[in-house]
């Protein structure tokens, strides 16, 4: 039996869902993701992941020194990750914060009409449904000081500063400017935001990206090429999206987080301080992880049937359970037939 794949809501946008892969760092334990296939969002904190399933609900791993992996049971649409505290934008519209609070970062803003969320170190921001944004959090660097407009459409947050996106397609910053990362470029024809520690970055409506600020480790350094359609950041490094489900990553390579998993099938992405993560929707039959079902995938087919250890040795970049297309867990003789039928048909039902 083939099982349907859930979908769920994030911002109000029907999003399927799909399996949490992440590299890097992992001292803290901030890459062992669960191993599921029902989230819909991901976020990376300093040393801690989020992720959000289709249900609403959350769940945390990671470092957990301040309480940012105590995830309340409450239903939410949106998830953030700072330093040590974590921010949830509940399905009512309102804010729920948990973890650390030596800045106030849990001191959230009342109120239902919050419609996206980003964080800090140890401040958050909000965007309102009027288009107006709160910040709360530790301010020593004026990364509370969000301008008193009612014009975007997108925030995002990182180290001490802040970033936004106006209804017009321009940027406008606020907060620590040591790097020069508050010097947004011009032009209003931005369509996506994201901050690093020192750096920022943001994706044009022709699919390519612009970055600025800090170049210590090569984060301006962006990906080439005008099909990206998702960008994040953190730290000192930079993840962005492919039209085709590929990854590319920049910047800071020490622990490993630029070495995105190579294949389609990616969804979203996210970074952390030293690790990265992606959502990434595996199709029963694509045994070679290329996004689709064809002869290309006969031999790793054949090399799950001789065993999971065998084949994951060999297409370390893809998954053995992508070969079981009778749905029960394993991948043996009886899925013989059903991937036949996938071939013929150029995709499993």
């Amino acid at each position: 039996m083939v099982g349907v794949a859930a979908v769920g809501l994030v911002g109000g946008v029907s999003v399927r869902a799909g399996t949490i892969v992440a590299w890097g760092r992992s001292v803290e334990g901030q890459t062992g993701a669960p191993t599921d296939d029902t989230f819909i969002a991901i976020a990376g904190g300093s040393y801690h992941s989020l992720g959000l399933h289709a249900d609403g609900t959350a769940v945390a791993w990671g470092a957990n020194d301040g309480g940012q992996c105590n995830v309340p049971a409450e239903s939410f649409q949106a998830i953030a990750a700072g330093s040590r505290h974590s921010l949830g934008l509940r399905t009512s519209g309102s804010l729920h914060a948990w973890g650390s609070n030596d800045y106030s970062q849990l001191a959230c803003p009342l109120g239902t009409d919050y419609t996206a969320i980003a964080t800090g170190w140890y401040h958050s921001v909000a965007l309102r449904s009027d288009h107006s944004v709160a910040a709360w959090g530790r301010n020593n660097l004026g990364q509370l000081n969000a301008p008193l407009t009612y014009d975007f459409k997108a925030v995002a947050a990182a180290g001490n500063w802040s970033l936004g996106l106006h209804d017009n397609g321009t940027l406008e910053a606020w907060g620590y400017n040591g790097h020069e990362q508050c010097y947004v470029p011009a032009g209003n024809d931005y369509v996506a935001i994201a901050c690093g520690t020192n750096h920022g970055l943001a994706l044009k409506v022709d699919g390519s990206i612009v970055a600025w600020g800090w170049n210590n480790n090569l984060q301006l350094n962006v990906a080439t090429g005008n099909d990206f359609v998702a960008i994040a950041s953190y730290g000192d490094h930079s993840l962005a999206l492919r039209s085709d489900g590929s990854l590319a990553a920049w910047g800071l390579n020490n622990e490993g987080q630029c070495n995105a998993p190579a294949g389609a099938g990616h969804t979203a992405v996210a970074a952390g301080l030293f690790h990265s993560l992606a959502l990434v929707v595996y199709v029963r039959g694509d045994v070679n992880c290329d996004g689709g079902v064809d002869f290309d995938d006969i031999n790793p087919f054949v090399t799950a049937l001789i065993g999971r250890e065998v084949y994951e040795a060999r297409y370390t970049n893809c998954r053995w359970l992508n070969g079981d297309i009778d749905g029960n867990d394993y991948v043996d003789f009886d899925d013989i037939s059903p991937f036949v039928r996938c071939l013929v048909h150029s995709g499993c039902p």
